[in-house]
């Protein structure tokens, strides 16, 4: 059995249903037309924090009072993805003034195995911080993804550090209807639930954060935190702008490796950089911070002048701290030509893109019975229950008692009970 949008009920005191909620798919049955045992409310309520949390929790209407937790610092009208893995879920978000804003929430489904991506083959969606490359479509995507695929640059720098491998890790979208939980590794979104993803994204720019249960903090918590993460950058490029080789280098970790450069010989090509330009100008601008639990991202735009020379382009560091300080890890440059060139490319394709005839759907699977070992086996046999004696009655067209399960507060569309 599927729960899908369009059999969605909200059910209330003695197993009456209140009222129809086409636009989620999220279900809360009450079981039973008889008073509800304690232990199976306590088991109903963890039920709907797991699947739930998402619709009815008071601080994702619009812009929410807490902050995600990874997210320290996006610019204004930037976006940033989270996919949620314990709930299935890819959360949209925008800055806007001093706040962030659930732009929308969509169901996704993820890896069939749980937990972090390791190697290859293994079906886990990893954890972490990525950002999308490219957008393929068909005749160059495979049938099975969907109206179009956005690759993610996985296994990112870090990710090449702990000896994670595999590949192909990307948010595309069907071809079937699908359940939740049911990749080798990629998030897969509903085919126009995917369109309206990337009509958001920007190439290099808009942070993909996968975490396996999202988690939210205080503005003012995760303040300091973000100060830091500021002030960090702002010592790297004071340390560029004064021609202070030793604040510059200060500023990386002694495993720093640039392109397989050891450190020592990188630091001398920095040195003959120091000598030859002297201080540069740098502007930074739009800088996005965001942290995992093992690392900071800390992508910006940055141009840099000195004399004839001239730079520009995105910026993205891989920050840890060492010994409480933060040090540079690992470090990405993308210039801006490339990444012009790509967001060009990326828009024209984005305009001609149009979701298929049929919407294919992604659905929450009910367990059958005997089949949960988690507690909760009574609660889904108390679902159930209802659900069949809701169906029978209105298979034998009762219509007394197949009105009964419903509340006198019903409402659908412009119709009460009556």
């Amino acid at each position: 059995m599927f729960l899908n949008k369009r059999c969605v009920r909200v059910v209330q005191k003695k197993g009456r249903i209140r009222q129809n909620y086409p636009a989620f798919s999220k279900l809360f049955f009450r079981a039973g037309r008889r008073q509800v045992p304690g232990g199976i409310a306590v088991g109903l309520l963890l039920f709907l924090g797991v699947f739930f949390s998402g619709a009815f929790a008071p601080g994702w209407a619009n812009e929410i009072r807490k902050i995600p937790w990874g997210i320290l610092s996006l610019p204004e009208g930037e976006h940033a993805v989270i996919v949620d893995k314990s709930r299935e879920r890819l959360d949209l978000f925008v800055s806007k003034g001093n706040a962030l804003v659930l732009v929308k929430e969509m169901i996704c489904a993820t890896g069939e195995a749980a937990g972090d991506k390791e190697i290859v083959g293994d079906k886990r969606t990893p954890d972490g911080v990525y950002f999308c490359r490219t957008i393929l479509t068909p005749p160059n995507l495979g049938r099975k993804y969907g109206t179009c695929a956005l690759p993610l640059n996985y296994p990112n720098p870090m990710d090449k550090l702990r000896h994670r491998n595999g590949g192909g890790i990307w948010i595309h979208g069907i071809r079937e209807d699908r359940t939740v939980r049911s990749s080798r590794g990629c998030v897969v979104l509903e085919n126009r639930d995917l369109i309206y993803l990337a009509r958001h994204i920007r190439l290099f720019t808009t942070p993909v954060i996968i975490v396996e249960r999202l988690e939210f903090d205080s503005r003012e918590s995760l303040a300091g935190e973000a100060d830091a993460a500021q002030a960090f950058l702002g010592k790297w490029r004071n340390a560029l702008t004064s021609g202070d080789l030793e604040g510059f280098m200060a500023c990386y970790a002694e495993t720093f490796s640039p392109k397989g450069l050891s450190l020592p010989r990188w630091r001398m090509a920095q040195q003959k950089f120091f000598e030859k330009h002297g201080k540069l100008e740098i502007d930074i601008k739009n800088p996005v911070i965001i942290r995992s639990d093992t690392f900071e991202v800390i992508s910006f735009e940055e141009k840099r002048r000195s004399g004839e020379y001239k730079e520009e382009g995105l910026r993205r560091f891989y920050v840890q701290k060492v010994s409480g300080k933060r040090k540079i890890i690992r470090e990405e440059w993308f210039p801006s030509v490339v990444v012009e060139k790509r967001q060009k490319a990326y828009a024209e394709t984005l305009s001609r893109l149009s979701p298929p005839e049929r919407a294919y759907r992604i659905f929450y699977p009910l367990p059958p019975e005997g089949s949960v070992t988690d507690g909760r086996g009574m609660l889904y046999k108390e679902i159930r229950g209802f659900l069949e004696a809701w169906k029978e009655a209105w298979e034998k067209k009762d219509l007394a008692h197949y009105i009964s399960f419903y509340s006198t507060h019903f409402r659908q569309d412009s119709m009460n009970l009556e």
